[in-house]
C-alpha cells in the first residue's frame, strides 16, 4: 500500500538579494510540489522524482531540518539532480530521516539554495501514524480526556456515548462523556492490565487473577467472577461477543479462551496456542498482538489461525473494535488511533 501523505507547506524567501522576475516566482512556487511518505513507524522518505519542475536548473543544493521542540535542527543536505524533458528540469533528490517515537506531528524544513545565491525554505508537517495503513486517523488523546498528569492510556473500550479507559500505572478505570467532555473515575484498583464492555458492564481485572464487574446503572462494582476453577496464570485480554464475556488467559502450556455469560458463570474453553497479548473480537475473528509488529487473527468458528496483520503500531496497548472501525493505543504518543477494520482484514 502507498502510504497517505498529511502535511501542511509554508513557503518562505530568505536571503533575499535581488528581485526576482515573475517566471522565478512561479518557480519557487512549485518547490513545495516534493512527496513525503511514512515508509516506517519511525521513518520519513522525503523526496522528488521530478516533482518538481523548474524553467532553469536553478537549485545548487539542499538542506534539510527537523524540529526538535525548540529549533529546526541540520539533519542532511544533498547536491540537487536535474532530468531535462524539453519542458523543464525536474529535480530529483531523496532523503530519508528517523523520527522520535513519542512525536505525533513530525515537522521538518527544506532549504533551497540557488544558484543567485539566495534561499527558499519551505517548512512542512507528516503525521507520524500512516505506516502501514494510510487511512490510520487519531481518535482521542489523553491530554483531551486527562489533565491532571500525563496519562498513558492501556487498555479501553467505548460506545456511542462514552470512552472507557484503563490508564497505565496505579490508576482504575476512568470513563470519558463525550458530550460533556467530562472524565470520572468510576473505582480504584492499584494494578490491572484488561478491561471490556458489554452494555451496561464494564468488566476489570485486577492482577491478572481476579475479574470485576462494574455496573453502569447503579455505579457500583456489584460482582466478582469466580475463577477458582480454572488453571491459569495471568490474564491476558477480554473482550464482549455476543453477550458473552470472552477472556484469554495465559497457560502453561498452551493459553486459553474462556467464555463467561455477564454474570460471571463458565461456559466453554477453547485451547487458543498463541502467546499474544489484548483482545479485540470481531465477528468470528479474534485479533490479539502477537509481537511488536504483528497482530494474530483466530478464526474462533473453525478453531485455526489465520494470516497474521501488520500492526498499525509498534508502540501498543490497548485494541478495540465498535462500528467497524479498529482502534489502538499509541503508547508513546498518548493517542488512540483508529482505521476501516476492513483495511485492516483486506491487507
Amino acid at each position: 500500500m502507498k502510504p497517505a501523505v498529511c502535511f501542511l507547506v509554508v513557503l518562505v524567501v530568505i536571503a533575499c538579494q535581488h528581485s526576482t522576475s515573475p517566471e522565478a516566482d512561479d518557480d519557487h512556487a512549485t518547490l513545495h510540489n516534493f512527496r513525503v511518505s511514512q515508509k516506517g513507524y519511525d521513518r520519513l522518505r522525503i523526496s522528488s522524482d521530478g516533482d518538481i519542475s523548474l524553467d532553469a536548473p536553478a537549485v545548487d543544493s539542499l538542506f534539510l531540518s527537523v524540529f526538535d521542540g525548540r529549533a529546526y535542527v541540520p539533519e542532511d543536505t544533498a547536491v540537487a539532480v536535474y532530468t531535462n524533458d524539453g519542458d523543464g528540469y525536474g529535480l530529483h533528490f531523496l532523503f530519508h530521516v528517523n523520527v522520535e517515537r513519542t512525536v505525533l506531528d513530525a515537522l521538518f524544513r527544506l532549504t533551497f539554495r540557488l544558484d543567485d545565491g539566495r534561499s527558499v525554505s519551505v517548512d512542512s508537517s507528516a503525521r507520524m501514524i500512516h505506516y502501514p495503513y494510510p487511512s490510520a486517523e487519531v481518535f482521542i488523546t489523553a491530554d483531551e480526556v486527562f489533565t491532571e498528569y500525563d496519562l498513558f492510556f492501556q487498555d479501553f473500550a467505548l460506545d456511542s456515548g462514552c470512552l472507557y479507559f484503563h490508564p497505565t500505572g496505579a490508576a482504575g478505570l476512568y470513563a470519558y462523556d463525550f458530550s460533556s467532555g467530562q472524565t470520572r473515575e468510576l473505582v480504584f484498583y492499584g494494578s490491572g492490565n484488561h478491561i471490556a464492555l458489554a452494555g451496561e458492564y464494564v468488566f476489570y481485572e485486577i492482577s491478572g487473577c481476579r475479574i470485576y464487574r462494574y455496573n453502569l446503572g447503579t455505579d457500583t462494582t456489584d460482582m466478582q467472577i469466580d475463577l477458582g476453577q480454572l488453571d491459569y496464570d495471568d490474564i491476558h485480554g477480554m473482550d464482549v461477543r455476543e453477550d458473552r464475556l470472552v477472556v484469554l488467559f495465559d497457560r502453561s502450556p498452551e493459553d486459553v479462551l474462556c467464555v463467561f455469560d455477564l454474570d460471571g458463570h463458565h461456559t466453554q474453553s477453547v485451547d487458543y496456542s498463541g502467546d499474544t497479548r489484548f483482545l479485540a473480537i470481531h465477528g468470528d475473528l479474534f485479533y490479539s498482538i502477537q509481537n511488536d509488529t504483528t497482530l494474530s487473527v483466530f478464526d474462533f468458528e473453525n478453531r485455526c489461525f489465520l494470516h497474521p496483520k501488520k500492526m498499525p503500531t509498534d508502540e501498543w496497548e490497548g485494541i478495540f473494535i465498535h462500528d467497524g472501525q479498529f482502534y489502538y493505543v499509541d503508547y508513546l504518543k498518548r493517542i488512540i488511533c483508529r482505521m476501516p477494520v476492513s483495511d485492516l482484514e483486506d491487507a
